[in-house]
């Protein structure tokens, strides 16, 4: 039998990490994601970024991090969504 309260303290931490960002930028990720799991296309960037704003205005920014948390894989998702810009996580963290 799975049990999902395995990985409960990760979604907390990640609730907890998208609750600390500005609606923009919880809008920006939502835009990453989907660009990355082909939703939208890079070049579709600024429609991306409207869809992702109508939701936050109509749900709240409870709504986009609730679909951002439903997203499988979503952290191979983002990744992919970044590197269609040649973006990059690479490096964010460490001590210089």
């Amino acid at each position: 039998v799975l049990d999902d309260d395995i990985n409960s303290s990760v979604e907390e931490e990640l609730q907890g990490i998208l609750d600390d960002l500005a609606d923009d930028q919880i809008a920006e990720v939502l835009a990453f994601c989907w660009v990355g799991q082909g939703t939208y296309d890079a070049a579709d960037w600024d429609e991306a970024m409207q869809e992702a704003q109508d939701m936050q205005r109509a749900g709240g920014s409870d709504a986009v991090i609730e679909e951002l948390l439903e997203m499988p894989m979503m952290a191979s998702v983002l990744e992919s969504g970044l590197a269609a810009f040649d973006l990059s996580c690479s490096g964010i963290g460490e001590l210089a």
